[in-house]
This record gives C-alpha cells, sequence and structure tokens, in this order.
C-alpha cells in the first residue's frame, strides 16, 4: 500500500490519538516458584499431539517452510519409545528436541526465502545526499559546542560526521568489527535513543532498566540458539556458578525473564469484560547494548558489528489471535510514525518464512534507505510470538474467568544505527 504524503500524515495524525497502551490495565497478579535457576525452560507441550496425522502434517509442513534441521521422524521414534518404557533419558532428549521446534507460521507470511519478502508499505523517496543530520536531528548552537537537542526536527548546523567516528584502526583499542562515535556523533546516537524512548513512554510504555548478562536457559527460551555454528550468542562462564550465563543479543531476552514466572491480568473492569480490548495489554520498553557473534565483513563496517546499542518494545497480551494481530498493527503503525517523523525513507516488508527464526509467527521489518552505502539496511523488527516463550518462561495471562492460559508476546527491536542518515 502507498499513499500520498498528505494522506499518510494526516491518517497517521489521527492514528496517535489511539496509540494509548492503559498503563495501569495489568498487573502483575503473582510470581511462581516455576522459575528457579534450573538447567532448562521446557515449554509445556502436550505430546499426545504426535498420535494426530494432521497435526504431524502441519508439522512437517511448517519445519520444511522454515527450513527447519530437526528430524521429526526421529522426535517421532522418541516419543513411541517413550510410550513404551517410559525411560526418563527418552523423554528428557524428547522433550530437548521439542524445546527446538520453531513456531507455526501466519497465514500472510510469504513461504520461500528473503528474497520473497512482501512490500506493505514504502514512505517517501530515496535522497541521495550524504551526512545532512540537519534533516534527522536539531542541532543548536551553544556558548561552546553544538549541542543536539531530539526535542525539535530542524536545524541550521550543518557537521561532517566522518570528523567525528572512527572504524578504522580499531583492533588494537577495541577490536574487528566495531567503532567509536565522538563529539556531535555520540551526541547524537544518545538523541535518537531519547527520541525513541520518549514516544514509547508517552503512548503508554513502562521503561524498564535491563541486565546484560543472563542465564543461558532464559535465552534459549527466548527461541536463540546459543550452540552451533548458527549461533551469535556469547557465552561466559562464572567461576562460581554452576550455571552458564551469555552476553545478551537483545534486551527482548532480559524482558521476557522480567516477566517470567508471572500471571497478568487487565484491572479495568471493562475490559475483563472485553478481552479483545487492545488496552489489554502490557508494554514494556528498555534500552539496552546488544552483542552479536555475527558480523559478516561484507556488510557496509558500521551496518552490521559484534555490539550496538538498541531500543527495545516488548508487549504482553491476552491469549487471542483477533487481539495479537491488533496489538501486532498497532505496533507497526506506531513505528511508521516514529520513523516518519525522522523524514526517513524506508519500505515495510512482510518477512518470509525462512527469516522468522524459532519464536517468531509473524515478521516485519522495516528497512530505511542508507545513501552513503546505496543500500535498503533494517531499522527495525516486530514479530508476534504467540504462546511460544510463555510456554518455555510460563507466563501467564488470567481471563475473565479467572483461568491462568499461557500469555502472548510481541517484540519490537529498534536499532539505534546512525548509519541510517548517513
Amino acid at each position: 500500500m502507498q499513499l500520498s504524503s498528505y494522506r499518510f500524515f494526516h491518517l497517521f495524525h489521527k492514528l496517535r490519538n489511539h496509540y494509548k497502551f492503559n498503563e495501569i490495565s495489568c498487573v502483575y497478579l503473582n510470581h511462581h516458584n516455576y522459575c528457579q535457576q534450573s538447567k532448562s525452560f521446557q515449554p509445556h507441550f502436550n505430546l499426545n499431539l504426535f498420535n494426530d496425522e494432521k497435526f504431524i502434517e502441519n508439522l512437517r509442513a511448517n519445519l520444511t517452510a522454515r527450513k527447519s534441521n530437526l528430524n521429526l521422524d526421529h522426535m517421532l521414534d522418541l516419543y513411541r519409545n517413550y510410550t513404551k518404557t517410559k525411560h526418563k533419558e527418552t523423554h528428557d532428549e524428547l522433550m530437548s528436541l521439542v524445546c527446538e521446534l520453531p513456531n507455526f507460521t501466519h497465514p500472510l507470511t510469504p513461504i520461500d526465502d528473503s528474497f520473497k519478502a512482501r512490500h506493505i508499505h514504502i514512505h517517501g523517496s530515496k535522497r541521495e545526499e550524504r551526512w545532512k543530520l540537519l534533516d534527522v536531528i536539531n542541532i543548536t548552537s551553544g556558548t561552546h559546542q553544538p549541542v543536539i537537542n531530539h526535542h525539535n526536527i530542524n536545524s541550521s548546523i550543518t557537521i561532517n560526521p566522518e570528523d567525528h567516528l572512527r572504524v578504522k584502526d580499531t583492533t588494537i583499542g577495541a577490536g574487528h568489527k566495531t567503532y567509536y562515535f565522538t563529539g556531535p556523533l555520540a551526541q547524537l546516537e544518545s538523541a535518537l535513543v531519547a527520541y525513541t524512548v520518549d514516544r514509547l513512554k508517552a503512548t503508554g510504555f513502562e521503561f524498564v532498566s535491563v541486565p546484560d548478562i543472563l542465564p543461558e536457559p532464559v535465552i534459549r527460551a527466548c527461541g536463540f540458539q546459543t550452540q552451533g555454528i548458527r549461533s551469535q550468542i556469547y557465552k561466559i562462564t562464572p567461576p562460581v556458578s554452576k550455571l552458564t550465563y551469555c552476553l545478551s543479543g537483545t534486551s527482548e531476552m532480559a524482558l521476557a525473564g522480567f516477566c517470567a514466572g508471572r500471571s497478568f491480568n487487565c484491572t479495568s473492569e471493562n475490559d475483563k469484560a472485553d478481552e479483545s480490548s487492545q488496552s489489554s495489554a502490557l508494554g514494556l520498553c528498555s534500552v539496552s547494548r546488544c552483542f552479536r557473534k555475527e558480523a559478516p565483513n561484507q556488510e557496509p563496517t558500521l551496518y552490521r558489528v559484534h555490539q550496538f546499542t538498541k531500543v527495545e518494545m516488548f508487549a504482553i497480551t491476552a491469549p487471542s489471535l483477533p487481539v495479537s494481530d491488533a496489538m501486532f498493527n498497532q505496533i507497526i503503525k506506531l513505528q511508521i510514525c516514529l520513523f516518519a517523523d525522522l523524514g526517513l525513507h524506508f519500505r515495510v516488508l512482510e518477512m518470509p518464512s525462512e527469516e522468522l527464526g524459532d519464536s517468531a509467527y509473524r515478521k516485519v521489518d522495516i528497512e530505511a534507505w542508507m545513501p552513503g552505502d546505496q543500500i535498503y539496511g533494517e531499522i527495525s523488527s516486530s514479530s508476534i510470538c504467540l504462546d511460544y516463550q510463555s510456554k518455555r518462561l510460563n507466563i501467564l495471562w488470567q481471563t475473565s474467568s479467572n483461568q491462568n492460559e499461557f500469555a502472548y508476546t510481541f517484540i519490537l527491536l529498534i536499532t539505534n544505527n546512525v548509519q541510517l542518515i548517513m
């Protein structure tokens, strides 16, 4: 869908009035003993489903669509052996593989590789000039140095980021695939973070400060592999701990861990009566440093690095597909407004099944035009996870009938990459 500039801004100006997450609509009911420091978070999975031929057919098709390496026939053999022998070792091996099953896939998701991503929306047009920071952030003259202010989007001062960016000769002090920002460029990074966080808090997201070091089971429960050649996770093993810890790849992991073992409920009587209400949700946001092993040499120097700053949204809703779709659409609209107000040219993409990872049921990415490298680069990614994470972390939602069910979780990652305006 493409909109004229006038219709676009008119539409999203009206949408802003409907963005409000009800900050008091959800409360923590209790905390369960489930989330002790255990060796693993095993999902609540009904093994009897392995007797359902239709389920097996859908599961096999889903594994193929998502290019999964899991051997379903081996899992079925383990299940049959377990039903006969009840051996704990067989059960443990089976559940270990069940933990690695990917989520099912949304009907709107293209089934194929990344070249099949479907364009949902395009905003603005390409701008070929470089280093025009004045169009993104306000820089005003102070008595000494220019001061970057994230509250306005006008400027009369231009700076050259090449004078304040160091990506070469970093190996001695910081290693490969890293960077330094100095002066106004470092201020710009902070301003972009503050701009985003202010907007999220204004829509009702609760700001949370999170740890960057997490137990390995929490990371695996979020759907991230910590072993094998596909893993992007850095591991650390404290000498006095029986647990393996990891550097967080995204604050989603810490926010999910923050919600682990908790029950949530809507406090509004109106919303209790109508669990399809979009205010029946809890929105959290955080800023963190993110650590990734993956940093391909063929990528632009600043685009994919081992450590970077990111703003993240994490939402929890009642376990309802209509509610999850409504919340997801609301989050996408919020992103579009956020980036449109920065004057960026970007495209919104429905990502194909191969790009979903393990936890996502549906994923929509936003890629901005980066004139410095003449590419579209990802600046945000939103996912519906349904109950994938909540089943592993025991995140519950108390329904209007006072029944605890596994909640649905949502993830929005906003990469604070200054390159997007270079």
